[in-house]
């Protein structure tokens, strides 16, 4: 690593850990090894590195730093010693220890992302779609613009924000086939209402190992925002998510009549 430098101190960073974004992530990631350490434990995946990446967002979280690669010494480093805490905390069967020991460890890592500018993306209010002009298909994508309100008390302003994205997506000349969402928020019917009946038929459960982004992980987030204390307690005692990451699509001809029908 040549461009920064992550030093083994979250103090480096004070102010972003003044942040509502800067708390959830360390709360976060706390779970996420505490779900990693379920997983090597009961054989869920057997290797340390595929567990951690396939598991848990939190490679996915470092990755977003420009200058660190999965090859660099420092992260090389810390994969080590969480793997070695794995090995110390296993034999005990002490799950809160591996995490908070090897939070110590990529706590630095954490924030250095979190003051790392994020891409640019047009939202249209809680969602935003990219296009893949192969599969000629819409990835929806959703996020809590209502903070501190649920992002679903008003339901008509959403199907607004769909039909601007419908809007947008004719303006500029694209002719998709499929439209969905892959997350957990599909098993929500006020979230299937959005779309119509064939996209609800059409759910498949996400593959266990596909935890690397917040599809799963994003029903630990309240509408303020923050993490959720209480559900990741609930989580903690069963290791069993309340809602899965769901594959869902239907056809974006009967998504625009459904969506135009009730904007």
């Amino acid at each position: 690593m040549t461009e920064i430098k992550i030093e083994n101190s979250s103090n480096e960073y004070p102010g972003a850990s003044k942040c509502d974004n800067v708390q959830l992530v360390p709360a976060m990631a706390e779970l996420q090894l505490k779900y990693l350490f379920y997983v090597l434990e009961n054989g869920l995946e057997k290797d340390f590195e595929k567990a951690f990446k396939g598991y848990t967002s939190i490679v996915s979280i470092i990755q977003k730093i420009p200058s660190v690669k999965e090859t660099d010494k420092d992260w090389q480093s810390a994969l080590k010693s969480i793997r070695e805490n794995y090995s110390k905390f296993s034999c005990r069967a002490d799950r809160t220890g591996f995490a908070r020991e090897s939070m110590k460890i990529i706590a630095p890592f954490l924030s250095y992302s979190a003051q790392t500018p994020k891409a640019a993306h047009e939202w249209f209010g809680c969602f935003r779609y990219n296009y893949d002009p192969g599969m000629k298909h819409v990835y929806l994508h959703f996020q809590n613009a209502c903070i501190p309100e649920s992002p679903f008390t008003s339901t008509s302003d959403r199907v607004r924000e769909l039909a601007a994205i419908v809007k947008d997506i004719q303006a500029k000349g694209i002719l998709p086939e499929t439209i969905g969402c892959e997350s957990w928020l599909n098993e929500l019917n006020v979230f299937q209402s959005f779309f119509p009946p064939e996209y609800h038929q059409s759910f498949i459960v996400s593959p266990p190992d596909s935890k690397g982004g917040y599809g799963w992980w994003g029903q630990f987030v309240g509408k303020d925002g923050r993490f959720n204390k209480s559900k990741a307690e609930k989580f903690e005692k069963t290791m069993t998510f309340q809602f899965q990451r769901i594959i869902a699509k239907c056809s974006y001809a009967a998504f625009v009549k459904h969506i135009l029908a009730g904007s």
